[in-house]
């Protein structure tokens, strides 16, 4: 039996203080939806604020996001697929041409200005992929 088990809520309730699951050996940390109709998620949280979620939504799909909670958008999706999964970035809107094993990249909602410091900015802007370098030099790297 585990040691929390007394503890615990049977539903919904709070558990309070840390919860550290030490096994010695192979863990398994799950939250089952129970179906793709239901909600699951696990929330970062700042002063009981949720600021960051990775979560399978109850879209009838079996999607996997990770999401800026604060500001509610989506950072990352991950479409699963029988020989191998796609990503999106920057959408919880895959777009993946009929790809598989493919990363879908949004457009830029705002294109860089101002030049990075040690490195580049990886971007799309109009579907074409653009890098800018730290000299300010901005590369087409695949047109649209």
């Amino acid at each position: 039996m585990p040691l929390f088990r007394s503890s615990l809520p049977s539903t919904g309730g709070t558990l309070t203080g840390n919860l550290v699951v030490a096994t010695g050996g192979t863990s398994i940390n799950a939250v089952d939806r129970g179906a793709v109709t239901n909600f699951a998620a696990y929330a970062l949280r700042t002063a009981a604020v949720d600021r960051w979620s990775l979560q399978m939504i109850n879209d009838s799909t079996n999607n996997l996001y990770l999401s800026d909670s604060a500001n509610g958008k989506t950072v990352l999706a991950v479409v699963p697929g029988a020989t191998a999964p796609n990503i999106q970035l920057l959408s919880a809107t895959a777009s993946h041409g009929s790809g598989v094993g493919v990363i879908g990249l949004t457009d830029a909602s705002t294109v860089p200005t101002t030049n990075p410091s040690g490195g580049g900015i990886l971007y799309s802007q109009a579907g074409a992929l653009k890098w800018r370098g730290s000299s300010g030099t901005v590369t087409t790297l695949g047109a649209a």
